[in-house]
């Protein structure tokens, strides 16, 4: 896991301004810095994490075997040993014994569209061709690794961080936000991919590649690689989708137990990562399993962890924190913040991480299991309503408010709303009403990527499909907050996480299965739970998950209150131009003031100044 950076561009900044932006990174690989360029158009830049063959013939930039290509790898391509074989690679040829090394050599073998195909892992990569002069990037399918770049007439900036390309001196002096993007990082907490909140620069999407023409200035080709396909060949609840999944899930942890370095899993009182440490135990009986505890009962799971470790034999710790413990952290959690993320669970793993690396480098996660697995409560609650957006508002009202009055039955908001299916389904993801939002980013829409991950065209009297489509979404939507909230606060502790739940083989899997959530029975990540009934008792299985978090309400109110409002009441609101500042204080205010409770909103309202501040770009 590492952090990388490259500029190509006619007048390309002096040394020291590049390797200032490279060390934005430095946390993301500490072990090994190196520098190339060939003082023409092009100069690449690497922070190393070593996590497969730790000595010096594991270092970046790395160049094929011709000599024609210099390449930039971050992240873990899991299935190189099997391509290694597959392309006959022979040991004699290698330098070392890296993942990144079995890359070198594929360049010279492969397309770039090929290339990306045979990749199984996390990974984000950059490729300058020498020869065509061409720089080539390529995404991960499942969007676990960031890769951004800028472009413009003076400029091509690649890199792993967003503040390493919008600070390039290309951009810094231009920067001009886009509305639209900033509407959906108030709403949804983060920037989705392709945009971000300037004009000119970009995130990859999962699954894609790319090809820049360095004499042309320009992108030339733009593909998807990974088609995201639902074949539906298993049921749900036969027990031999179950142990299918079992097979294929204890061959990707198996695959993912590989390193040179300390190696552990997280493990909560959930359903997830006690099936990734059930798993590993088996291969690696020393493996450590890590569990946080926390003051607040409410909100601990460490005593639920404990029964599943002893379960599973595996060796156990658990970290417990307190209150002030968290708080005291704030400060150095932001400064690990690259980019506005809105996600307030970012404090916890930031601080969850940080002691893990204590115990380990690499940690596997359970991340990804409610997407694919039908996991989260509005899964079924959606699916249920769907069909009821068939009926015209004017006629759904009247019935659902005679309804409310007669009986006691809950019925979501979702029979008021005025929108679509999707529109419903969009404003689920969003923590501020689109009334709100409409004001407080006036005369602007979301953007048309984003509207259209958002788009469901289907039968909303199928809820198979309505199921399907809803996963879909939740992978490249919600997910992606997810997996930017745990890159950035994991590598801010220089901390390699990975995530099985997402290695190519189980969401294929995933989109092999016939929903039957809603259907048959009404049970979340049902198969999940089924595989781990394997290892633990159902009794224990089937405890209401608390999760990790923290008593945000609380925080905001009461010892974030003064910071709160001098961020953002008693300071000029970044990017006032776009945005209603007297909407952005009042709500803030009316918050403190118990008008109001949606602390998570106030808690983006407050990381966008925190992040503006960061930069001085306010």
């Amino acid at each position: 896991m590492c952090g990388f950076l490259a500029e190509i561009s006619s007048s390309l900044i002096s040394s020291k301004q590049f390797k200032s932006l490279l060390n934005l990174s430095f946390q993301r690989g500490p072990d090994q810095q190196d520098f190339w360029t060939n003082e023409v158009n092009c100069q690449m830049g690497f922070n190393r994490l070593a996590i497969l063959d730790v000595s010096d013939n594991g270092r970046q930039p790395i160049s094929s075997p011709s000599g024609r290509y210099l390449l930039l790898f971050n992240g873990e391509i899991y299935n190189y040993r099997e391509l290694r074989n597959k392309y006959r690679i022979a040991d004699a040829d290698l330098r070392s014994q890296s993942d990144s090394e079995i890359l070198s050599h594929m360049v010279d073998l492969l397309s770039i569209s090929e290339l990306a195909k045979e990749l199984n892992g996390m990974f984000a990569i950059c490729i300058y061709d020498s020869y065509e002069r061409t720089v080539s990037l390529i995404r991960d399918f499942a969007g676990i690794k960031p890769l951004f770049y800028g472009l413009n007439e003076n400029a091509f900036v690649v890199a792993s961080q967003f503040d390493q390309v919008f600070q390039h001196p290309a951009f810094i002096n231009d920067l001009k936000l886009r509305p639209d993007v900033i509407k959906e990082y108030f709403g949804l907490g983060y920037m989705p991919a392709p945009n971000t909140i300037y004009k000119n620069i970009y995130q990859m999407e999962p699954g894609t590649w790319l090809i820049y023409s360095i004499s042309s200035k320009k992108i030339v080709r733009q593909e998807k690689y990974f088609q995201w396909k639902c074949e539906e060949l298993n049921k749900e609840e036969s027990p031999n989708t179950i142990d299918t999944f079992n097979s294929i899930f204890s061959t990707v942890i198996k695959d993912q137990l590989n390193a040179d370095v300390p190696l552990a899993t997280f493990l909560s009182g959930g359903i997830d990562s006690p099936l990734v440490t059930a798993h590993a135990v088996k291969y690696k009986p020393q493996v450590e399993a890590f569990t946080v505890g926390l003051d607040d009962a409410g909100m601990d799971e460490s005593g639920i962890a404990r029964q599943y470790a002893d379960h599973l034999k595996v060796r156990h710790t658990t970290e417990h924190f307190e209150r002030k413990d968290l708080l005291e952290m704030l400060d150095a959690h932001f400064e690990v913040m690259p980019e506005p993320l809105g996600d307030y669970s970012s404090l916890p793993s930031y601080v969850i991480t940080k002691k893990a690396k204590a115990n380990a480098t690499v940690m596997l996660s359970g991340d990804g299991g409610d997407e694919l697995f039908w996991g989260y409560p509005r899964f079924l609650t959606q699916s249920f309503y769907a069909p009821f957006f068939q009926v015209p508002l004017w006629l759904r009202r009247p019935f659902v408010k005679v309804f409310r009055k007669l009986t006691k039955i809950h019925i979501t908001a979702a029979m008021d709303h005025p929108g679509t299916f999707t529109d419903w389904t969009y404003n689920t993801h969003t923590y501020l009403f689109k009334e709100q939002l409409d004001t407080l980013v006036p005369g602007t829409d979301i953007s048309k990527e984003t509207k259209q991950l958002y788009s469901y065209e289907e039968s909303l009297s199928n809820r198979k499909n309505i199921l399907q489509w809803l996963k879909k979404n939740e992978f490249y939507g919600h997910l992606q907050r997810v997996l930017r909230k745990v890159d950035i606060t994991s590598m801010g502790n220089s901390l390699e996480v990975r995530v099985p739940f997402l290695d190519k083989r189980v969401i294929e899997f995933s989109n092999q299965v016939k929903p039957a959530l809603s259907i048959q029975h009404n049970t979340l990540k049902y198969i999940l739970k089924k595989a781990l009934e394997n290892f633990i008792p159902s009794s224990l299985i089937f405890q209401e998950k608390k999760g990790f978090s923290i008593p945000l309400e609380d925080y905001l109110r009461n010892e974030l209150k003064e910071e709160i409002t001098s961020m953002c009441l008693h300071t000029s609101i970044y990017g006032a131009e776009n945005i209603n500042t007297s909407f952005f204080k009042s709500y803030v205010d009316e918050f403190m003031l118990h008008k109001h409770n949606n602390a998570w909103g106030v808690w983006h309202l407050y990381v966008w100044q925190k992040w503006a501040k960061k930069y001085d770009l306010i």
